[in-house]
């Protein structure tokens, strides 16, 4: 399945300053939150994650960075029940894990 505007809603939030607040916005957590580790600004890609697994601790993540591969285990190892993708990646890898994530939270 291609998940696009057309087949599901996807809110994308592109400065990451404002993300606590809009993400406080919705009243339902998101079905799932792909998100960078590494972001522009003043916040953390972990402190966002933080906040999402303390507030709806059951929604599924996919969190994905370009750092080196021991930087990802041990992102890894603080967030275990997300799923972990190293850029580059294939947009299969993408597929799997969304698809992975959706069907554990079904």
């Amino acid at each position: 399945m291609i998940y696009d505007q057309k087949t599901m809603p996807l809110p994308r939030i592109r400065d990451p300053r404002p993300t606590f607040r809009q993400f406080r916005e919705y009243s339902d957590p998101f079905d799932i939150v792909l998100l960078d580790v590494v972001l522009p600004g003043s916040i953390s890609g972990t402190e966002i994650i933080n906040y999402l697994c303390g507030t709806w601790p059951e929604l599924p993540l996919i969190i994905m960075s370009a750092l080196n591969s021991m930087d990802i285990a041990n992102i890894q190892r603080q967030f275990p029940e997300a799923v972990v993708l190293q850029k580059p990646f294939r947009i299969q890898a993408l597929r799997v894990a969304i698809e992975e994530r959706c069907t554990i939270k079904a």
